[in-house]
């Protein structure tokens, strides 16, 4: 029984007591003890968010620190270390430091210039993700590492160097960099993972190196202002042949990506997934000869488009949110419209089904407020869910004798 009582005192008296998160505090500079005589920097108390003014103005690393009589060297900035201390202005990081960890300087408002040191190998994921003030960061060839959201939503970063030890640029790394204006991308990069450049709208041109051998399929989409692509010669896996503007995957002759100065060549037989997803590819040109047209392909803001003879299916989402398309001429070997191709298309008046179509997929018309005539060719088995859902000035449908499924909500 006493020793119930004892263990039961022993725990009353670890919940009273505070838990702290940092191992000591030096010179207004938190610190955990990691291996043999080094330290990480940390955040105060219990967790990051608890003081968020922890860190203010400029803030110096230094590079050793000595405490209780003894030297260490501080070896790296830990996870979330400075993560929301909005009202730090500045950052000098000693040439000691070799990794920044996850999070570490994420939504410091007040930083419009970092100088990473010679000697860091790695900066983790959301290193310095929002912050919405950073202009300029330089970054070492010593680092073989940075990780993914790293600047994600960065508004005013203009200008990145990637070191050229790296691999791979990550998922989302500069996603919605809106005044990203350049970048150069090293020849040792293999693979550019999906949304790496999404919504970087004032990027115009890019290279892409001879030895990437993978790209995301939403890689480059949002950049509304890209004119220029190319691929250079070399490359075993991709090509831009004859200055189409397009990125192409060789082997499969499929359009992987594009912008609005795109041509197509007559060897493309395939448009790929996302290739101009919230790309506004209003001056790209169709060619006769492509098989399908994929999933999310954006045609904003053109007034008319014509689905060429050749193409036998229209993909999921492959013209939605196109507010100006006026005017779709759907060729007569198109079998299926799939699922949102043409959803949230405001002013579209005027569609003609082919007698070829046999499938119109899930919300496929939805939200087209202006159609008011819609026929339904003999050939249609099936009309999906929401099709014309949305579509409020319909005031004629004429269905064809095939059609053997209406699902739910088709014309609610």
């Amino acid at each position: 029984m006493k020793i119930f009582r004892n263990l039961f005192v022993a725990l009353l008296l670890l919940c009273s007591t505070t838990v702290v998160a940092h191992d000591i505090e030096v010179d207004g500079i938190y610190y955990n003890f990691t291996s043999g005589n080094t330290l990480s920097v940390t955040f105060k108390g219990k967790g990051f968010r608890e003081d968020r003014e922890r860190y203010i103005g400029c803030v110096t690393i230094p590079a050793n620190v000595v405490y209780n009589g003894t030297a260490y060297s501080v070896t790296s900035i830990g996870d979330y270390a400075f993560m929301g201390c909005k009202g730090m202005t500045d950052i000098s990081i000693p040439s000691s430091i070799e990794r920044i960890g996850n999070n570490s300087f994420a939504y410091c408002w007040g930083l419009t210039q970092v100088e990473i040191p010679e000697g860091v190998v790695a900066v983790g994921k959301r290193a310095f993700h929002n912050c919405i003030h950073l202009v300029k960061i330089k970054i070492p060839d010593s680092v073989t590492h940075l990780g993914e959201f790293l600047f994600c939503e960065c508004g005013a970063l203009m200008d990145v160097k990637i070191p050229v030890g790296i691999k791979k640029i990550s998922y989302q790394m500069f996603r919605a960099c809106d005044n990203l204006r350049h970048l150069e991308i090293p020849e040792n990069i293999e693979l550019i993972e999906d949304e790496t450049f999404f919504g970087c709208d004032l990027i115009e041109s890019i290279v892409i190196p001879a030895g990437v051998k993978e790209i995301g399929e939403t890689a480059l989409n949002g950049c509304i202002s890209l004119v220029n692509i190319k691929v250079e010669k070399g490359n075993k896996v991709y090509d831009s042949r004859k200055g189409c503007n397009a990125i192409i995957e060789t082997a499969t002759n499929t359009l992987v990506a594009g912008c609005k100065n795109t041509v197509i060549p007559k060897s493309v037989t395939a448009i790929g997934n996302n290739a101009f997803w919230f790309s506004i590819a209003f001056a790209m040109k169709y060619v006769a000869g492509l098989e399908l047209i994929y999933d999310k392909m954006d045609y904003n803001p053109s007034a008319k488009v014509v689905i060429p003879k050749g193409v036998v299916a229209i993909g999921n989402k492959a013209f939605e949110g196109c507010d100006s398309l006026l005017h779709i001429d759907i060729s007569n070997s198109v079998v299926t419209i799939g699922s949102d191709a043409f959803s949230g298309c405001e002013v579209l008046e005027d569609v003609k089904i082919p007698n070829s179509v046999r499938n119109i997929g899930k919300y496929a018309f939805s939200d087209c407020s202006r159609i008011k005539n819609i026929e339904i060719p003999n050939s249609v088995n099936t009309l999906g869910s929401g099709a014309f859902d949305g579509c409020c000035n319909l005031e004629r449908v004429s269905i064809g004798n095939g059609v053997s499924c209406i699902e739910d909500w088709t014309f609610a």
